[in-house]
């Protein structure tokens, strides 16, 4: 087995330092990554379809209201 030298003030191995790195940069590289596509799912053009739609249902249930009064 190899026997770890321990240094004055240090507190964790290198592996270990190396390990916390890598998954630190590899978690910030998968945000980077995903966030893009997260963004960019819901164009604008598809919140604007969505509304007038909606507002025209409104504006049909309106008119059903008044036909029936």
């Amino acid at each position: 087995m190899m026997k770890t030298v321990k240094h004055e003030g240090d507190d964790m191995s290198r592996r270990e330092f190396l390990k916390r790195g890598a998954l630190g940069a590899l978690s910030l590289m998968a945000a980077t990554m995903m966030g893009g596509s997260l963004l960019s799912a819901c164009s604008k053009e598809d919140d604007e379809n969505d509304l007038a739609e909606q507002e025209e249902e409104v504006e049909e249930e309106q008119k059903k209201k008044k036909q029936n009064t």
